[in-house]
Order: structure tokens, then C-alpha cells, then sequence
């Protein structure tokens, strides 16, 4: 025959709560690119006249260009996960 006292009252379990992991990553490049380039030019020139007389001229330019590129890259990337336990 079963008794007619109450069972036991059990509390109700705690479920365990889920986690979550946050991952974030970045990453950055550069590169920078300088280019120069030099240009000489050298021109003489001679003129004799009926006199004797000559007469030399020369004439140098130099010319320089530099030139600096720089380019940037960010990249980011976030990773979420959740884990219910």
C-alpha cells in the first residue's frame, strides 16, 4: 500500500549557463614604395668665328623626381561563439 505523506519537494536543478567567446583579430599592412629617377642632360656648343676666336658654352641639367607611394590595409575579423552548457 503507498503512504499518503507528501514526497519530498526537490528543488529544481540550475541549468548551466551558456558561455560566449569573443574572438577579434586585426591586422595591418603597409607598404611603401619610393621611386627616383635622375635625368642629366650635358650640352656643349663650340663657335669658331673668321677672327680665331672660339667660344665653348655647356650646359647641365639635372633633374630629380621622387616619387612615394604608401598604401594601407586594415583588415578585422570577429569571431562570436556560444557554447550552452
Amino acid at each position: 500500500s503507498e503512504g499518503g505523506g507528501d514526497r519530498p519537494h526537490r528543488p529544481p536543478l540550475n541549468p548551466p549557463l551558456p558561455t560566449t567567446t569573443t574572438s577579434t583579430t586585426t591586422s595591418t599592412t603597409t607598404s611603401t614604395t619610393t621611386s627616383t629617377t635622375t635625368s642629366t642632360t650635358t650640352s656643349t656648343t663650340t663657335s669658331t668665328t673668321a677672327s680665331t676666336t672660339t667660344s665653348t658654352t655647356t650646359s647641365t641639367t639635372t633633374s630629380t623626381t621622387t616619387s612615394t607611394t604608401t598604401l594601407t590595409t586594415t583588415s578585422t575579423t570577429t569571431s562570436t561563439t556560444t557554447m550552452q552548457g
